[in-house]
């Protein structure tokens, strides 16, 4: 196993706790330069049911793996519903690979998204969006990006 996969072992802790006798809470933590530096972000703000996307990078085939696909299906199977923010700082578009399974994503968790929002969305990404809204069962909204923390604030309530 290389170093990079190992630290990422490393790096990633899933804890799942039952408290109140029904509500889970799912905390993940993602460390390391080397995932920082190769993938997109998952942002501090994630936490419970929502997952918060900072999209610095190119979105990769293995980082759409690593920091969405995986995360996403552990959030769903912890509260049965996933809430979705995704925040552009600096879009440079997605390999064939990548946007191959967001299309698949879309198919199999759609009907568990209750809540996405999407914050200084290029306009290629507004319309792939409206497109795909259709495939998912909650709300979708877009924000500009002085209103990041008002869309953090209604993605989590």
């Amino acid at each position: 196993m290389s170093r990079f996969c190992s630290q990422i072992q490393a790096n990633i802790r899933f804890q799942v706790g039952n408290f109140s006798g029904s509500r889970h809470i799912l905390t993940l933590a993602l460390t390391g330069e080397e995932m920082n530096d190769k993938f997109n972000r998952l942002m501090p703000e994630s936490e419970g049911p929502a997952l918060c996307y900072e999209i610095s990078k190119p979105i990769s085939r293995e980082g759409y793996i690593e920091n969405s696909l995986n995360p996403a299906k552990k959030v769903i199977e912890a509260y049965g519903e996933i809430r979705l923010l995704t925040y552009f700082t600096s879009y440079r578009g997605w390999e064939e690979q990548a946007a191959e399974l967001d299309i698949i994503a879309y198919l199999e968790m759609g009907q568990f998204v209750t809540k996405m929002a999407f914050v200084n969305t290029p306009e290629k990404e507004v319309m792939a969006r409206l497109i795909k809204k259709p495939m998912i069962k909650g709300e979708v909204k877009f924000f500009p990006e002085d209103r990041l923390q008002d869309a953090i604030t209604w993605v989590k309530s």
